[in-house]
């Protein structure tokens, strides 16, 4: 017995097991099976009737840290730097203070961090994904 892929030359139809390739009607073919192949119902087959390589999405793996420089220069990259600087500087109070110091003397900023969610919506006007992002492109600097 062998698993064989039914497929129309362009998709992948079904999957059969047979002792010998079956009929299965016009504009439709029966090749065998080598390894793997259940994720591919669906995807096409090549002009010799290969299947092709399962797609698989890359994993996009969100940096949760970034070195201050690597931050510094990605916001530079989309004209933010100066808008959180200022809002920065512009923070009253011991809580502005602490901020300098976080901004100033930090050697790395973490995408959880209290002073960044707080600068996000107004400061940076960006959505998770978009600050995702801003992480992704820092951590390639």
């Amino acid at each position: 017995m062998s698993i064989y892929i039914i497929h129309d030359g362009n998709k992948i139809l079904n999957r059969v097991v047979a002792d010998n390739p079956i009929n299965v009607g016009s504009g439709l073919s029966c090749i065998e099976a080598i390894g793997m192949w259940d994720g591919y119902i669906g995807q096409g087959v090549n002009a010799d009737g290969v299947i092709p390589d399962p797609i698989v999405e890359p994993v996009v793996i969100i940096p949760q840290e970034v070195s201050m420089r690597q931050a510094r220069l990605a916001l530079l990259t989309i004209g933010k730097l100066a808008a959180i600087e200022t809002a920065i500087t512009a923070m009253a109070g011991i809580d502005g203070e602490a901020a300098r110091i976080e901004w100033e003397y930090a050697q790395t900023i973490k995408r959880d961090h209290a002073l960044l969610l707080s600068l996000q919506a107004d400061v940076l006007a960006m959505t998770d994904a978009e600050l995702d992002q801003l992480f992704i492109d820092a951590s390639n600097l």
